[in-house]
């Protein structure tokens, strides 16, 4: 029976859910869309956590590795954003530069500075066993897809896998941090080892709230 309802494709941000859900039952969801900007009241134009969230990533992604940066570079990051209409006014007020800034002096990015190869925003697919989400006996398999933020191969063509994350955490609670995304970065983590035929060295989230790395593998 479970095996005529469970999809065929999924995303690994629907597995995250799913196991982080007690129950453990399948997770169905209305899709539903934001009122566009220029149809908002003043009152509405509030910036949600989530959305803050992906004003941080699009920032992340445009960073340039061969830059040494400092709180004015990354202003005018975040100002040619608006000038390039990819971001609004109130969406660039709800950036903080500085949480930008301090990942430009943590050890991935000195470490970036002289990877062989880096990777941002990479989209992939991957076929697992379905008995793996869903702790059923199923001889089905699921197509899953996502992106991963970041990974580089270091100087000694070892793979690291890096993964934003801006949720708030207080600091005594980071491994609950990471035990809420650990079942998404191992999807990640084997989707690059069946893809270069090697193990992933190392897996980190950088919590973008807590200016820290914090090590899964």
């Amino acid at each position: 029976k479970l095996a005529t309802t469970i999809p065929t494709m999924t995303s690994v941000t629907q597995i995250k859910q799913l196991k982080n859900n007690k129950d453990n039952q399948i997770i169905r969801r209305d899709i539903t869309f934001n009122t566009p900007n220029f149809m908002r009241n003043d009152e509405e134009k509030k910036i949600s956590a989530a959305e803050k969230g992906t004003l941080v990533h699009l920032c992340m992604q445009r960073l340039n590795i061969k830059e040494e940066y400092n709180l004015e570079k990354i202003k005018q990051l975040i100002n040619d954003l608006v000038k390039r209409d990819i971001i609004n006014k109130i969406e660039a007020d709800n950036i903080n530069p500085y949480k930008i800034l301090n990942f430009t002096k943590s050890e991935i990015w000195k470490e970036m500075k002289n990877a062989k190869k880096i990777y941002k925003e990479r989209p992939f697919f991957i076929n697992i066993p379905a008995k793996d989400i869903y702790n059923e006996e199923l001889e089905e398999e699921l197509l899953v897809q996502g992106i991963i933020d970041l990974y580089y191969i270091n100087q000694n063509n070892e793979i690291i896998l890096v993964d934003y994350k801006t949720d708030y955490v207080e600091k005594d609670k980071k491994q609950e941090l990471i035990s809420k995304y650990k079942a998404q970065l191992d999807l990640y983590k084997k989707a690059l080892e069946e893809t270069y035929k090697k193990k992933v060295k190392n897996v980190y989230i950088y919590s973008v709230y807590l200016e820290e790395i914090l090590k899964i593998y």
